[in-house]
């Protein structure tokens, strides 16, 4: 029977996923011929491609997102990648339930919302969901990490 490539390379275990995150997950990935081609796969168990771009370095698994020296793909978005790719790191995640509950019929919509924060040789950086960029804040990156992020949601969390 004759496959075709991304199949192949899906089949392959070259494909690349985050773990399931609820309303917000990373679209499926794999890479080939130097692209990053996005898939989707539907009930019938067949493979749609819904996106490709240049795959520009080395792909770093950061949990939660990957990133390439120049692009953070990340929920289901491709962003430019403000961090130095060598140094970069996942510091953790926080959740903003914005609307909880359904109201026991789905008559509510539920609204879920995250916070991603990474940290480089440069600086700490936050993505939070819907935004287009990542943002700069004013951290010193050799101490911040799980107590500083939870202190920073803490403090700021109702103004993100």
């Amino acid at each position: 029977i004759a496959i075709d490539s991304l199949s192949k390379a899906i089949m392959e275990d070259k494909n690349y996923k985050t773990p399931y995150s609820y309303q917000h997950s990373l679209v499926p990935f794999v890479v080939r011929d130097h692209k990053i081609i996005r898939y989707q796969r539907d009930n019938s168990g067949n493979y749609t491609v819904i996106g490709q771009l240049p795959a520009t370095s080395e792909i770093k698994d950061l949990k939660l997102c990957f990133a390439t020296k120049d692009k953070l793909l990340i929920e289901d978005k491709i962003i430019d990648n403000s961090c130095d790719f060598e140094t970069m790191s996942f510091v953790g995640s926080t959740v903003d339930v914005i609307s909880p509950c359904d109201g026991g019929q789905g008559q509510i919509p539920i609204v879920i919302e995250y916070n991603y924060f990474f940290k480089d040789k440069n600086g700490v950086y936050l993505y939070h969901t819907n935004e287009k960029t990542m943002k700069k804040l004013s951290y010193d990156p050799q101490t911040f990490d799980e107590t500083k992020m939870i202190e920073f949601y803490t403090n700021a969390g109702a103004s993100l």
